[in-house]
């Protein structure tokens, strides 16, 4: 297949929009920064000690607004991702609420970088973004199995991609 699917696109280019923001370099080290669309296929840490927070990483949780016929020609999904931060501390002013203003921040600029970037078969497939929730709570289940106890954030962003149908058609018997 001679293109990135469009999924990994918008995934990667979401990484790309953290990756810009200085602000959140600053807050987050890059090795901190847990990446599920590299080569390595178990990214995350075992064992957490305080230098390894705090903690990011992007994950998919799936799709809604799925409609292979939007309109005569063309078929639409709005997929979910969302961003994880682990404290490891429960003071919300020190790491919870600045690393939670950078990710809304660096989300700022979808407009620019998503549909500049997220290209499919020539055409500009991502029509909208946004954060459409936000959760805080401190943590349990799998981060206190690592020893991390503080703020967790889920940060749940949605973007909703276009396509032309016969595109997706073509591509289900041509491939790329």
């Amino acid at each position: 297949m001679d293109e990135i699917d469009p999924f990994s696109q918008v995934f990667s280019a979401l990484w790309s929009l953290a990756d810009a923001s200085d602000v959140l370099g600053t807050l987050v080290k890059p090795g901190n920064r847990i990446r599920y669309d590299g080569t390595d296929r178990s990214p995350g840490k075992q064992w957490v000690s305080d230098a390894d927070l705090p903690e990011l990483n992007l994950l998919t949780i799936g799709s809604q607004g799925v409609n292979l016929h939007a309109s005569s020609n063309s078929s639409q999904i709005t997929r979910i991702y969302a961003w994880h931060i682990a404290t490891g501390d429960v003071r919300s002013n020190y790491r919870l609420f600045p690393v939670e203003f950078a990710i809304w921040s660096a989300m700022a600029n979808w407009e620019v970088l998503l549909t500049s970037q997220c290209i499919w078969r020539g055409y500009r497939f991502v029509k909208a973004a946004n954060i459409v929730s936000v959760t805080d709570r401190l943590t349990k289940d799998e981060y206190e199995a690592r020893k991390i106890y503080g703020w967790l954030a889920v940060w749940q962003a949605s973007v909703m991609m276009d396509f032309k149908t016969q595109d997706l058609i073509d591509f289900n018997t041509q491939g790329s």
